[in-house]
């Protein structure tokens, strides 16, 4: 009597396994690849239609607040007349290093500033890398 228990359970169990699979393979064909493997957050937001039947969106929490200072990109020709006269000054020209340390100026924007300055000719380089030189026109 137990036998025949635990083979009708099983044979139970295989048939529920069976039309599970069959369900699953359906499932599967009748569904977009994105709905199956999911693509992020998109694949996890229900239809728009279903959406709208839920009533309007809870109000979101505020964003999260950025780390490091503030940027502020200041006025590059304004900062490009600084540097041209700064050069003006000294004939035997400054690298980049010592243009930002005497203006109290970060490396990005002493970066951006010089790039214009040849751009517009306003100033001259002699030297790659470290060894670059600027000189006033």
């Amino acid at each position: 009597m137990a036998k025949d228990f635990r083979s009708s359970v099983h044979e139970i169990a295989s048939k529920i396994a069976a039309q599970l699979a069959d369900e699953l393979v359906a499932l599967v064909h009748n569904s977009s690849m994105a709905e199956v493997f999911g693509s992020g957050a998109a694949a996890a937001r229900p239809a728009p239609a279903a959406r709208a039947a839920r009533g309007p969106a809870a109000p979101s929490a505020p964003a999260p607040k950025k780390r490091g200072r503030p940027f502020s990109k200041p006025d590059s020709s304004a900062l490009v007349s600084s540097i041209a006269a700064l050069l003006g000054k000294n004939p035997d020209g400054l690298r980049a290093e010592q243009i930002r340390s005497t203006l109290k100026v970060d490396k990005p924007t002493v970066t951006r500033a010089l790039t214009q300055g040849l751009a517009t000719k306003a100033l001259t380089k002699k030297g790659e890398r470290r060894a670059t030189k600027y000189y006033a026109k």
